[in-house]
């Protein structure tokens, strides 16, 4: 059975427009993170916006499977998008979790 691998995905703000574009859009990324985190799709997302940057990071089978996933959302910048295949990835939900 393929194990899939955890993928650091690092992308550029989308340079905001008008006020109002600008909220649409922050509106429809945080609509289609939330999808992705309660689906599995991705395990976790950040925004920086004094940086002007978005992480997430996500399994996948390879690198274009990757690229694909994150396409769909608003804020993807597909040219400055950069997709770094983790050699170690660890956190709650993938190491588990006891009480003893």
């Amino acid at each position: 059975m393929f194990t899939p691998a955890h993928f650091l995905i690092r992308c550029k703000l989308p340079f905001m427009l008008p006020y109002e574009s600008g909220t649409e859009l922050a509106t429809a990324q945080a609509l289609a993170v939330d999808r992705l985190l309660l689906s599995g799709a991705i395990l976790q997302y950040a925004v920086a916006e004094e940086e002007g940057l978005w992480w997430a990071i996500l399994p996948a089978q390879t690198e274009w499977h990757a690229r694909e996933l994150v396409a769909s959302l608003p804020w993807c910048e597909r040219e400055e998008l950069k997709v770094i295949e983790l050699s170690f990835f660890a956190c709650n939900e993938t190491q588990g979790f006891s009480l003893n």
